[in-house]
């Protein structure tokens, strides 16, 4: 049971850093963050290969927390 309750915490976490970054993020910032990882037809890119997609976001966040540690 505790490694499924450490796993809920760093998923609650991850949900929590979202949030907080929806405030300040714009469509126009996104659009421009998948242009950059993905290229010109990242739209078709991230429904060719969803679960990349998910892992890269992932791995955003994951730096993202990293980064604010460091604050």
């Amino acid at each position: 049971m505790g490694s499924w309750y450490k796993y809920g915490n760093i998923l609650l976490y991850k949900i929590k850093i979202l949030k907080q970054m929806s405030k300040w993020i714009t469509p126009k910032y996104i659009d421009l963050r998948l242009y950059t990882m993905y290229g010109s037809s990242y739209k078709l890119y991230i429904l060719k290969h969803p679960f990349i997609f998910i892992r890269d976001i992932n791995r955003y966040i994951n730096w993202c927390i990293e980064m604010d540690k460091h604050r």
